[in-house]
């Protein structure tokens, strides 16, 4: 018996979808996209977690700063001061609160050395100290409070050691120019004293007459006269004052023309003979 034959009947399958390029290049942006959203999420909470341990740290820093006071008893204890300050150098928190606390310590011997410069000002104006001493004094307390910084942090002590060095300087200098214009004055009335002496002496130096030096060379009461004018001048230019030697010299002619009508007159009296003589000398 013949079987039948059959025909393969093909079994048709439905269109199987194309994955274009164009597809897969708008997934992988949508995946960029996304992932960079999430990055950006991630940063933000990263900066707000920063910002706000920045805020607890810098707190912490200002309410557990040491005082100087306790820096120093701490110096004296033997104790290691880098261990009084809060805060550490490898976490934001620790940064925030070691960089707090060191403005307050910084702004608590700033304070403390402005006092001490105030003193010294003050012992200056009273004579207590010379300028010498300020000088060394102020010297002295920018170096031994930046030493202490030091300890803790060299960066600190060097901000702490301009500032300071600021209002030190201005300090001396200020002192410097009051001493230079009581120096001044000091001078200029010693000047002015020793002018008055040169005239008062005047007329003893009429009086006296010529003189024999030790070389025996005559000195004649002109040039002595003379002499008084150079230093009267000498001293004019010292204190800058053209009026005071105008004025002085005037005073020194006047004495020494009195002096020699006294002389003149003495002698008449006693020895009028002679009193001509003396006129010829005196002139």
């Amino acid at each position: 018996m013949v079987m039948p034959r059959y025909q393969r009947a093909g079994v048709r399958m439905s269109g199987a979808p194309q994955i274009t390029t164009v597809a897969l290049q708008e997934s992988a942006r949508t995946s960029q996209t996304l992932a960079q959203s999430l990055d950006r999420l991630a940063s933000f909470a990263f900066s707000q977690a920063e910002m706000e341990a920045q805020v607890k740290g810098a707190e912490y820093g200002a309410l557990n700063a040491p005082s100087q006071q306790q820096i120093e008893d701490a110096i004296a204890a033997g104790q290691d001061v880098t261990q009084i300050v809060p805060g550490d150098t490898s976490t934001v928190f620790g940064r925030a609160a070691r960089a707090t606390a060191l403005d307050g310590l910084l702004t608590d011997f700033e304070i403390s050395a402005r006092q001490e410069i105030v003193s010294l000002q003050t012992a200056f104006e009273n004579k207590e100290i010379d300028l010498d001493t300020m000088q060394s004094n102020l010297a002295t307390l920018v170096q031994e409070q930046s030493d202490i910084v030091r300890r803790i942090s060299p960066e600190a002590a060097t901000k702490l050691s301009a500032s300071l060095g600021v209002v030190s300087n201005s300090a001396y200098l200020a002192a410097a120019k009051d001493a230079a214009k009581e120096a001044r004055i000091d001078q200029e009335i010693r000047y002015r004293a020793g002018v008055d002496l040169y005239i008062r002496n005047a007329e003893a130096i009429v009086r006296a007459g010529p003189t024999i030096s030790e070389d025996g060379t005559e000195i004649t009461i002109d040039q002595k006269i003379n002499t008084l004018r150079e230093q009267i001048a000498t001293a004019a230019q010292e204190i800058d004052d053209v009026e005071f030697y105008e004025a002085k010299i005037g005073e020194l002619n006047e004495a020494v023309a009195q002096a020699k009508i006294g002389v003149v007159m003495d002698e008449a009296l006693v020895n009028p003979e002679f009193a001509v003589k003396v006129i010829a000398v005196y002139g």
